[in-house]
């Protein structure tokens, strides 16, 4: 990978401890918008998680979702080396994809869903002009942008 993207420590959040020296953590991510389900899987991702009360163990589960909430994952830890701040991982199971497609109608007509930020979220898009935002999820943007504008859009005369 060409980018070394790490996600620090304090943004994973630990779920359940494992009791025994055998047991399985498992821990949670919301992985910020800008990072790919390539970083996340990428060695050095997991890198800073090495050490400490938030350190990484073999066998462990992260439940990893886009703040987007575009896809969710979860992957298992196959090895940890904290020389090297690596975490080599494996997809366990199916990547969840959510994006939401717009009509024909809807996108001839220019409008697009784009995610904002955490904090403002989705928004409902007309070319560059953001007419409406706030929506925690894309497909809660899109139920609004049918509501606002129904799939048939009138087309200018």
């Amino acid at each position: 990978m060409t980018e070394d993207i790490r996600i620090p420590p304090k943004k994973l959040t630990i779920e359940h401890e494992a009791q025994s020296p055998d047991g399985r953590g498992r821990f949670y991510l919301r992985a910020p918008a800008e990072h790919t389900i390539e970083h996340v899987l990428d060695a050095a991702y997991f890198g800073q998680c090495t050490e400490g009360a938030k350190a990484l163990r073999e066998c462990d589960l992260i439940e990893v979702e886009s703040e987007d909430r575009s896809w969710e994952l979860t992957v298992t830890v196959l090895s940890v080396s904290p020389a090297t701040r690596r975490v080599v991982t494996r997809l366990k199971g199916e990547v969840a994809h959510y994006d939401v497609a717009l009509s024909d109608a809807h996108q001839k007509a220019g409008y697009a869903l784009k995610f904002i930020n955490r904090e403002v979220g989705w928004g409902i898009f007309l070319g560059a002009e953001v007419l409406e935002h706030g929506f925690k999820t894309q497909t809660r943007a899109a139920e609004r942008l049918n509501e606002r504008v129904p799939d048939k859009v009138k087309k200018a005369a």
